[in-house]
């Protein structure tokens, strides 16, 4: 809303739109991505946004996501008395965590593979009747990431077939990885230098996943990181949460909103570079 306000107050001789959409937190990964399925950001030619760092940069990468909730079902009995009586849920659910360590060695080295325990379906004197667990799946390449999807389902079916259980599977949407844009990205940095913004670094090249992305899959887009703390603080932690009360995490937003003003106007200003933005995305993607 910020760098809204400021282009309007700073550009009254040539016409423009410029439009703000509120989102979800982040952290519901699909969000923006219901909200592009939805219709939303197709009214404009460049999206751009900015998240609070330890540093100043931008992202020259993203990693494509999708999780799976899986839950085994067996048949719960006592393990002390009775345990060749039971089918354990859990054990399943421990070969399906194991047979994704082995499928770690045969994919590309930027993919990663993460899971936890939902639920072991305890207490430990019984040999559980269900458990859950979560899965979560990411890779720079969105086709490879689909590619990959039937090998981990694969595991999935394997763990229940050597426990001899059942299982229900909850699956989500692929979220695509970003298509850089280099050329947006040094408009925005050279702002940010302008802009004397604190911390500046070069870009991010590991980064994890945004549901950003599912935007910056389809138009040119940036996000600029600003910093507004020290490491050894890291994004999405009890303490960076913290500083967000802070008169530095105000700096931060202000400093945001001019640096993504100027960056808007140069776009404004300059046919031709909307033209190469957009010429850029095309080719990388």
């Amino acid at each position: 809303i910020l760098c809204a306000q400021t282009l309007k107050e700073i550009i009254t001789d040539t016409p423009f739109k410029i439009v703000v959409y509120g989102t979800p937190a982040e952290e519901l990964l699909s969000a923006k991505y219901q909200m592009w399925e939805n219709g939303c950001f197709r009214d404009i030619d460049v999206a751009l946004m900015m998240h609070a760092s330890t540093s100043t940069a931008v992202d020259s990468k993203s990693l494509a996501a999708t999780e799976f909730a899986v839950t085994y079902h067996g048949e719960s009995a006592h393990a002390a008395m009775f345990p060749e009586r039971g089918k354990s849920a859990f054990d399943a659910l421990l070969l399906a965590f194991h047979g994704t360590e082995m499928l770690r060695e045969h994919v590309r080295d930027d993919v990663r593979l993460h899971y936890t325990c939902l639920d072991a379906g305890g207490p430990a004197n019984i040999v559980p009747s269900t458990a859950k667990g979560q899965f979560l799946l990411r890779s720079l390449s969105t086709s490879y990431l689909k590619g990959l999807i039937p090998r981990f389902l694969e595991i999935i079916r394997g763990a229940s077939i050597m426990a001899g259980v059942t299982y229900s599977i909850e699956d989500s949407i692929v979220l695509p990885n970003k298509i850089p844009v280099p050329l947006l990205n040094e408009v925005i940095m050279k702002n940010a230098r302008l802009a004397d913004a604190p911390g500046i670094s070069l870009p991010r090249d590991r980064p994890g996943s945004t549901d950003f992305s599912a935007v910056m899959y389809n138009i040119p887009g940036a996000c600029l990181r600003i910093k507004f703390v020290d490491p050894p603080v890291v994004s999405h932690s009890p303490a960076f949460a913290a500083h967000g009360k802070t008169n530095d995490a105000h700096r931060a937003i202000s400093q945001s909103a001019e640096i993504l003003a100027y960056t808007c106007a140069d776009i404004l200003y300059d046919a031709n570079l909307l033209k190469q933005v957009k010429q850029e995305f095309a080719e990388n993607k």
